[in-house]
């Protein structure tokens, strides 16, 4: 179940770390997970965003937005730099921009994105980045500070509460992962993802 719990963290946004992230304080230091069966490579078609014109800035991004859920994130940050030379940059562009680098590996890139979004609306979304790039490290000391600065920003956001309780736990803070954990499991009921992290618990 840990190394379960960690692929599956190793995953995301609004996943739990890297598809996810992560971070350390008396962390057990784990072998790095394999990629889980349902997240193998899947055959790929023709991205939307290949075909779309993608002249309504918005469209555009919800499509990006979709590469990035498919794991296609190399084609999602190619998207986000034709998109803004076609349209400019904006807040949403650099947090979509920091998820992919992050995703795809280049975590230094991403973190320097994250910080320029920590004084903006999407500050939350900034510090989830964050925590699941300490995570990714095993550093989960740092993840639970960074992943509970959002968790006050986005009280409500399941995979973010689940990724705070999961670095709580590899951090040795069992009692301080029940909240969170227990309310990312209420938030959503039928996440996998979640309900193994709170089986871990």
């Amino acid at each position: 179940i840990a190394l379960l719990s960690l692929g599956l963290l190793l995953q995301g946004c609004a996943t739990v770390w890297p598809a996810g992230a992560g971070t350390a304080v008396a962390e057990p230091r784990a072998t790095p997970p394999t990629r889980p069966a349902a997240m193998a490579a899947r055959p790929v078609a023709e991205p939307a965003a290949a075909t779309a014109t993608p002249d309504n800035r918005q469209t555009y991004l919800a499509v990006i937005e979709q590469l990035s859920r498919d794991g296609q994130h190399y084609a999602a940050y190619a998207h986000l730099q034709a998109l803004e030379a076609r349209h400019g940059g904006s807040p949403e562009v650099t947090l979509l921009k920091a998820d992919a680098l992050r995703a795809s590996g280049d975590t230094q890139t991403a973190a320097t994105l994250y910080g320029a979004l920590l004084d903006t609306p999407l500050a939350a979304r900034a510090y989830h980045g964050l925590g699941l790039i300490a995570g990714a490290r095993q550093d989960f000391a740092t993840a639970a500070l960074l992943l509970d600065r959002a968790a006050t920003r986005d009280p409500t956001h399941a995979g973010l509460l689940s990724d705070l309780g999961y670095a709580l736990l590899l951090s040795g803070r069992p009692e301080q992962a029940r909240r969170p954990l227990l309310t990312a499991a209420e938030l959503a009921p039928q996440d996998a993802r979640i309900q193994a992290n709170l089986a871990l618990y």
